[in-house]
């Protein structure tokens, strides 16, 4: 099955201590019916980052996915598209999650990623406007938040 994502991102408040809020849109033809379909995600998250909260998107959005797919996602942040179209990723230790930075950041999520990229064929796009985005940003002012976020980022 082919599936595309398209996620929307906002994130307000202090840079690693702010609020993220995301909207996620899955596009897929419904195996029931073989008619077109979608499904629509709004969450927020205190207490995080922009890149966590683009990563939290992404996993909420996979979560949805039964059995392995074809995935076209779309988001607006460059820090996870070109973490993999850079192949950024190659150069971490995965073992100890470092990179000659040090610690990766976000290592805790992005093992949750690499879970479900390498379970689905994804390939990532950045798109700051997809034909979801003005409706997307309407309702991420809409969002109540979730969870805080547990984490010392």
């Amino acid at each position: 099955m082919e599936v595309n994502i398209y996620i929307n991102t906002f994130h307000k408040g202090r840079q690693h201590q702010g609020t993220g809020t995301y909207a996620a849109t899955l596009e897929y033809i419904a195996q029931t019916t073989g008619e077109p379909a979608t499904l629509q995600l709004y969450k927020g998250v205190e207490g995080t980052t922009k890149n966590r909260t683009a990563l939290i998107a992404c996993l909420d959005a996979f979560s949805r996915l039964n059995t392995p797919c074809l995935i076209n996602l779309y988001i607006d942040n460059n820090y996870v598209t070109e973490t993999i179209n850079q192949e950024w990723y190659k150069a971490w230790d995965m073992e100890n999650w470092t990179s000659k930075k040090g610690e990766v950041k976000n290592a805790d999520l992005w093992k949750e990623f690499f879970i479900n990229f390498h379970k689905h064929k994804v390939s990532i796009s950045f798109q700051k406007d997809t034909p979801y985005s003005s409706y997307m940003q309407t309702m991420i002012k809409k969002v109540k938040i979730e969870y805080k976020e547990d984490t010392h980022v």
